[in-house]
């Protein structure tokens, strides 16, 4: 089953009440027969449902992979020899077998997420509960994970995945929509795909691929419901013949600057946490960024990309190579020297914030700097109204925010700084899609301003358009590619289902209803 809402609906509430961690109000809580309010049979309750929080370092305690795994079958008082079989076959099942002795500090944002999920599995609940567990996984991970989780309900377990990504309704049986703490539809994706309104409802967007087949089906009575690309694709492949091959499209390139220095450049920078050469994450890595571009960089899980963005503002510091602002290096300069070239934001905004108010948050730099308290209430309330974040949350606790507001924040801290780039390390994927939406229309402004700006995403689709220019992190280096070279994983499902009818690649849905719908023909 899959649970939808947007940012701030109930969605994790609801699924700590459905494991027994918070009790109701009002009302009852079942499961099996258990009941929530009954002290006994709610720890028996907790025994049965298994659950991954959305952020899943806070329920990581162990210093190895291996004894995080291992951890809640130890307080079950297990034999050890079955406790080490346990860890062994649940670590190659998720094919983390290879981390086992791995630093759990050490890990990337995927491979935390998976490694919660093995210590759920490890305890062999009926039910799993999972909170955006797509979230930091890359497209190979995110794959793995849906055939693991549809092999769970063909063994027996139910299977609940809370997110906010409509993308995922393809592959469950059913779905519940929330909006401001209540349930406004409980339904099957076929029943959704028929009744559109009911994602507006829910502060939902309708999947592009769906939209798209709502849109033709005025001109293809006879269309079915079309869940996937791949369903997609057979239902239209006759009609595509009908007419000419279209152009495909290509996301705008915005051509190098010749002449200035460029304003960041990397040469030849390696990186490891540990000397040996065996252990360093990618080497060899050149890349550089002029003032006002956006590059977009994707890449599997744990292959360093977080890491890479730290050596931009002194937080890491290369094992090898130089990296450079305005032609100079940065070798032995401090963070604090370096926030004023680019601003950071981590993949959990809440990691960042350590003041009791978003006011003191926003206005900590400055204050730090020696400013007037008056300079720095105006300062911080232009930024506000700069962002469209409401005054009237200054006095509130950053971690009270939703998600959306908690980005703001971020954003806010850093652009009274005045850096020349501002660093998004997946702090998207923790948006719904309306609140995405407004983000990067945000950061587009920004980007007019003259900011430039770099964004890692494990689902690049909805930020292609937005970017001037792609790079691939993998096999330990860094690639430049253009929008004909991206891998199929990046892509939106439109795109691939015109790449599968015409062999060529068109951004947007637009496009492709067009060329099945040209203007001259009204219908098939």
């Amino acid at each position: 089953m899959l649970l939808l809402g947007a940012n701030g609906s109930g969605k994790s509430t609801l699924m700590r009440l459905m494991g027994g961690l918070y009790l109701p109000d009002a009302g009852q809580l079942r499961v099996d027969g258990l009941d929530a309010r009954n002290v006994v049979q709610r720890q028996a309750l907790r025994r049965k449902v298994g659950q991954v929080f959305q952020h899943p370092e806070n329920q990581v305690v162990a210093q190895t992979v291996a004894d995080e795994v291992a951890f809640g079958l130890e307080n079950l008082n297990l034999p050890a020899d079955k406790i080490q079989k346990s860890v062994e076959q649940t670590l190659k099942h998720l094919g983390m077998e290879t981390l086992a002795e791995r630093n759990t500090q050490a890990l990337s944002g995927g491979q935390l997420q998976r490694l919660a999920l093995a210590g759920v599995l490890a305890m062999d609940p009926g039910y799993v509960l999972l909170d955006e567990p797509f979230a930091w996984l890359d497209a190979g991970a995110q794959e793995a994970l849906r055939s693991l989780l549809l092999a769970l309900c063909r063994d027996g377990r139910a299977v609940v995945v809370v997110s906010q990504e409509t993308d995922l309704l393809a592959h469950v049986d059913r779905a519940w929509l929330m909006r401001g703490g209540e349930l406004v539809a409980d339904t099957t994706p076929r029943t959704l795909f028929q009744t559109p309104e009911l994602f507006a409802r829910a502060r939902l967007r309708v999947p592009p691929l769906w939209a798209l087949c709502g849109r033709l089906g005025a001109y293809f009575p006879q269309l079915e419901p079309c869940l996937t690309v791949a369903s997609a694709a057979r239902w239209l492949a006759p009609h595509a013949g009908k007419v000419p091959r279209p152009c495909p499209q290509a996301v705008r390139a915005k051509p190098a600057s010749h002449g200035d220095p460029a304003l960041l450049a990397l040469k030849a920078v390696a990186f490891g946490y540990v000397s040996e050469a065996k252990n360093t994450l990618f080497r060899g890595v050149d890349l550089s960024l002029n003032a006002g571009e956006w590059l977009l960089l994707g890449g599997p899980s744990g292959c360093g990309k977080s890491s890479l963005l730290q050596l931009l503002n002194g937080l890491l510091q290369p094992t090898s190579g130089t990296v450079n602002w305005h032609g100079r290096s940065t070798r032995g300069l401090r963070t604090a020297q370096l926030c004023h070239h680019a601003g950071l934001v981590f993949q959990n905004p809440r990691q960042q914030f350590f003041a009791d108010s978003v006011f003191e948050e926003l206005g900590y730099a400055l204050r730090e700097q020696g400013q007037p308290p008056a300079t720095v209430e105006k300062r911080v309330r232009r930024v506000c109204e700069r962002l469209n974040f409401p005054q009237g949350a200054l006095r509130r606790a950053p971690q009270q925010l939703s998600g959306g507001e908690q980005l703001l924040v971020a954003l806010g801290s850093l652009l009274l700084l005045e850096p020349e780039l501002l660093v998004l390390d997946e702090t998207l994927t923790s948006l719904d899609p309306v609140a995405r939406c407004h983000t990067l229309e945000l950061l587009k402004r920004l980007q007019g301003d003259g900011l430039a700006l770099i964004t890692v995403a494990h689902r690049p689709a909805p930020l292609m358009t937005y970017a001037d220019r792609f790079a691939l992190m993998e096999h330990g280096g860094l690639t430049a590619c253009d929008a004909t070279a991206v891998p199929d994983s990046w892509l939106p499902d439109t795109t691939r289902l015109s790449e599968a009818l015409w062999g060529c690649r068109m951004f947007g849905s637009d496009g492709v209803y067009q060329a099945l719908v040209p203007e001259q023909e009204t219908t098939f």
